[in-house]
């Protein structure tokens, strides 16, 4: 989007058939050159049938001089039938002021869900990520995980609520970089709703360690290129 003072709304859905493989990129940009604040929601559906595979890229960008709000807001819904798979990688690179990200996955039986979502925010930047995912097949498999950096006064929010409803295994891995000013909050749940479900989640919240940067300043790099070297390989 380049124009300011509009807020569009795109749908998308996704039939992906019986053994199909199939995989998708998707780019959202905002370039905001005016006061007036720009905004761009993609809501999309995947229906994945029987022993399909979908692999989904999705990146989220925002540039310009101008002082209007950047808002993203994105809404994903994935249905995996009997032994589907679907491999979701969800970036929201810089420059997007606000971002409210909507996350939905129905298993199906021996389906297979992998979902990395990296988000960077700086200034006074704010992020939500929520995610509902339901095991509701027999054998269905889910990871859910996430990588955060908060700069300056930016904050982030992530919520995980896995559900599981038969013989399954779902992992909730959630870890958060602050810098500056930077907070995060962080609520991972898990509900098990059959005897044989194996749920387990892991998160961590901290600053960049001094080891790290000394070590990285050591050979040579400035403090702020030692930064950027440890961020990027944190969000890879």
């Amino acid at each position: 989007m380049s124009q300011a003072g509009l807020f569009d709304v795109v749908y998308n859905s996704f039939i992906i058939g019986e053994g199909a493989e199939v995989t998708i990129v998707a780019g959202c940009g905002i370039h905001c050159g005016s006061s007036e604040s720009e905004g761009h929601a993609g809501i999309h559906d995947f229906q994945v049938g029987k022993k399909a595979k979908v692999t989904y890229v999705e990146k989220h960008f925002a540039m310009g001089e101008g002082s209007g709000r950047r808002t993203l807001n994105p809404t994903t819904k994935v249905f995996l039938d009997e032994g589907a798979t679907a491999e979701m990688e969800l970036t929201q690179i810089s420059g997007v002021d606000e971002a409210d990200r909507l996350n939905e996955a129905i298993l199906g039986p021996g389906s297979l869900l992998l979902i990395t979502e990296r988000v960077l925010t700086e200034g006074e930047q704010r992020a939500v990520s929520t995610n509902n995912i339901i095991l509701q097949g027999s054998g269905s498999r889910a990871n859910m995980i996430s990588r955060s950096v908060m700069k300056g006064n930016s904050k982030q929010i992530f919520h995980a609520n896995m559900e599981a409803r038969a013989k399954c295994f779902g992992h909730i891995e959630c870890d958060a970089i602050i810098m500056d000013n930077g907070t995060n909050e962080t609520m991972p749940a898990l509900k098990a709703l059959h005897p044989d479900a194996e749920l387990t989640h892991e998160a961590s919240i901290g600053k960049i360690a001094n080891d790290q940067l000394n070590k990285l300043m050591s050979l040579g790099l400035t403090y702020d290129q030692a930064v950027n070297r440890i961020i990027q390989g944190f969000l890879k």
